[in-house]
């Protein structure tokens, strides 16, 4: 695959200061203690035993009405697809040394904490990224640091170009946005599906969608568990002669 095209440095991230929020790093390493294929691509002969936490309250609901209910995001650099933990699947490889021990967040997270554990998947869709390994791990490097970046400086894009992928948006950091609350859903499975425009751009142009796609997500995730994960109602079937399939209609006189 051909080189990307020169990218202007994004000085912002080059001269960052020293941070002094509470919350220092996210680590999103041996931190899924499942697999997320089964419900990604709606296996159907996934036994419900076989769930991390069988007595969740959508557990038994079908695959498909499970992936119904995780809420996804479509941007130009990624798709992003998220999960509780809960429905992960006991792969064949457990997190070493965790195992498959799922043990739920507590409702609050310390407000002193340093580190948060993010669990975080890249899943790979050779329609969209290729099969380049060197191009794969630079898309993962990007999202990694765009996250580092909005949940523990809360960085922001300040201005949008309009030039094209050489000149990169500013980026400018906000102390109070710099909270795991602000963005992260506990317990939950971030799937990211990278693009190949991801790519061809700098980190500063992934900043923006990301923070969108966690604002989405985090909503969409409240409102599920405070619904109960309750399948939006199908519309009334309408009633009444002329409604059948295949019903005359009146004739005009």
């Amino acid at each position: 695959m051909p080189s990307p095209p020169r990218l202007a440095r994004c000085l912002d991230i080059a001269r960052l200061p020293k941070n002094t929020n509470n919350l220092t790093h996210v680590n999103t390493r041996a931190t899924t203690p499942g697999s997320v294929y089964p419900l990604l691509y709606r296996d159907r002969r996934t036994p419900l035993k076989h769930m991390l936490d069988p007595t969740h309250t959508a557990a038994p609901l079908s695959i498909s009405e499970r992936h119904k209910l995780s809420p996804i995001w479509h941007s130009r650099y990624f798709d992003l697809q998220a999960l509780p933990k809960a429905w992960l699947i006991k792969d064949e490889y457990p997190v070493s040394p965790r195992g498959w021990d799922y043990t739920p967040y507590p409702e609050t997270r310390a407000k002193d904490m340093k580190g948060l554990d993010m669990s975080v998947v890249f899943s790979r869709r050779n329609d969209y990224i290729g099969e380049d390994k060197f191009v794969w791990s630079t898309v993962k490097r990007k999202l990694r640091t765009a996250l580092q970046l909005i949940i523990t400086r809360g960085a922001r894009v300040q201005n949008l170009s309009t030039e094209g992928a050489a000149q990169a948006p500013l980026l400018v950091f906000d102390p109070l946005d710099a909270n795991a609350d602000r963005w992260v859903q506990p317990d939950w499975t971030y799937v990211f599906l990278p693009k190949k425009a991801l790519y061809r751009t700098t980190v500063n142009h992934s900043v923006g969608p990301v923070r969108e796609a966690l604002v989405y997500i985090l909503e969409q995730a409240k409102l599920r568990e405070k619904e109960r994960w309750i399948l939006p109602a199908k519309p009334a079937p309408k009633t009444g002669e002329h409604s059948k399939r295949g019903a005359r209609k009146p004739q005009k006189s």
